[in-house]
């Protein structure tokens, strides 16, 4: 699996770094499994989403087999006995409940790809982990699903497109690029955050600091959710307890280097989240929101928790909470209104 480039003018802030106190040869490697821990756990997460998203669509799918069998023993029953009501009634009822089952049948070969992703992304990161390359580059969050047409654009001038095996690691100055009827999902700022590309839409990773992860929009339009960092706290103490005899089993790992790991990922758990466009951006520590370039005019549209938007000069910022939004423009930022519908587009 190779490593992304997100390429696209716009802002928003995502960030990944850690360094641990290894001999000096190991202390970048130590910076990206620091990163690596988190998204380990992020992608472990969507495996085991993934696997019970599974099994209970497969259920539905037997109490779909079961439903078709029983309605087609009624419409044999009912030709018997020449019942032409119960026949016509039972036919319906069948159509509908083949129409379900090609929708659930839908449904899990989607899952099983998302599944087959996740376990790819796990299989990519522990790798990684597992490696004492203190050459390569830091990592700033990992693509976890895509659909259509995605373009990647390396910093260092590689382009290729996403396909169906294409799950990689993503680093700063890496870029995103989606086409018509496309869509693209990372996860970022260490597995804490996830952020999905709408169609015709340009994200690059913009800056990656002990404070802040930031990616630039430069045009189109994403969504994010940010874990609270109590949430995200908590989280990563579930799975260090489910998976630290697995980690600590990795080639180059040990007790004591995962232990030292897992304090550094504690101590940057509240780096802001950023999402920036030409001369505005929005900060944020655990939310849902997104933000859709309009021409000259960005709208940052807030859905749970809250976010600061403002220019990046500092000299104005607005506070925008749940269920407002506000439209920034190159000499202005209006005052919070009411968001009147949700699309959802990133649900579809």
């Amino acid at each position: 699996m190779s490593l992304l480039k997100l390429s696209c003018p716009a802002g928003l802030a995502l960030a990944i770094l850690f360094s641990v106190g290894w001999a000096p040869a190991a202390q970048e490697a130590d910076q990206n499994d620091g990163s690596l821990l988190g998204a380990c756990f992020k992608a472990q997460t969507l495996v085991d989403k993934a696997i019970a998203d599974l099994q209970k669509v497969d259920r539905d799918i037997s109490n779909d087999d079961r439903m078709i069998q029983k309605l087609e023993d009624i419409i044999a029953q009912a030709r018997q006995k020449d019942n032409k009501q119960a026949e016509s009634t039972a036919r319906e009822l069948l159509l509908k409940a083949r129409s379900a089952r090609r929708k659930n049948e839908e449904t899990r070969a989607a899952l099983e790809l998302r599944r087959a992703r996740a376990v790819a992304s796990l299989g990519v990161i522990k790798n990684r982990m597992s490696s004492e390359a203190g050459s390569k580059p830091r990592v700033g969050g990992f693509v976890s699903d895509f659909s259509g047409r995605v373009q990647v654009n390396k910093k260092n001038g590689e382009t290729f497109g996403l396909t169906s095996a294409d799950i990689g690691l993503l680093e700063t100055g890496d870029s995103l690029l989606t086409y018509g009827a496309s869509s693209v999902e990372f996860q970022a700022l260490d597995g804490r955050g996830t952020v999905k590309l709408g169609e015709y839409s340009e994200l690059k990773l913009e800056e990656d600091s002990p404070e802040r992860q930031v990616v630039e929009l430069a045009r189109g339009r994403l969504y994010s959710a940010v874990d609270k960092a109590d949430d995200f706290a908590a989280m990563l103490e579930s799975k260090m307890g489910q998976y630290r005899d697995d980690l600590i089993a990795l080639p180059g790992m040990g007790q004591e280097r995962l232990e030292a790991l897992q304090k550094r990922l504690k101590a940057w758990a509240n780096r802001k989240f950023q999402v920036s466009r030409g001369g505005s951006c929005g900060a944020v520590r655990g939310t849902k929101f997104s933000v859709e370039a309009k021409g000259d005019e960005t709208e940052f549209a807030v859905y749970e928790g809250a976010v600061e938007v403002g220019d990046l000069e500092g000299r104005k910022t607005v506070l925008v909470e749940a269920g407002f939004k506000v439209v920034v423009t190159k000499d202005a930022i209006s005052e919070p209104v009411k968001i009147a519908t949700v699309d959802n587009w990133w649900e579809k």
